[in-house]
């Protein structure tokens, strides 16, 4: 670990890491980019070891990880993250309303189930920066109202 401590960038993509392992990423607290996607066995106790040390991150993949509505809580302890990707979790519309990231200007939900009320929400919360990345799951009709009520932030 201690040859890794100016990495500023860690892609661990599908590669089987658990939450035994997020505690020993905790410790490269030059990271700016992590990126976890699809390690399923990475949960919100292995999430919950990260903001200790990661305060400079400004980028967290979380896509396909086993992580649910608890994780929020840990994730607004990343005070500079501006970008989270949150596909394919089982985060729900009233967690995501619970983002409280002064930072962030984009978040990934495709593949979340998550309804249009609590999108709408979302959005006309937030500043006018954040951009909203979602998916098929949410129904065209909807998401076109969305793109006329929030132009430029909605991405299909």
């Amino acid at each position: 670990m201690r040859k890794l401590q100016g990495l500023k960038r860690l892609d661990l993509i599908a590669c089987d890491i658990d939450d035994s392992d997020c505690s020993l990423i905790s410790h490269l607290g030059s990271l700016k980019s992590l990126d976890l996607r699809f390690n399923k066995k990475v949960t919100d106790d292995g999430v919950a070891v990260l903001p200790s040390k990661l305060r400079n991150l400004w980028k967290l993949c979380l896509s396909g990880c086993n992580i649910t509505d608890d994780a929020i809580s840990i994730i607004n302890k990343f005070p500079k993250l501006v970008e989270l990707h949150l596909d394919e979790t089982s985060i729900s519309g009233s967690a995501l309303n619970k983002l409280n990231l002064p930072r962030l200007q984009l978040v990934n939900i495709k593949g979340v189930q998550i309804n249009t009320t609590h999108l709408r929400k979302f959005l006309a919360s937030r500043d006018k920066m954040v951009k909203v990345g979602v998916g098929p799951r949410i129904y065209s009709p909807d998401i076109k109202q969305l793109l006329k009520e929030f132009p430029g932030r909605v991405l299909n």
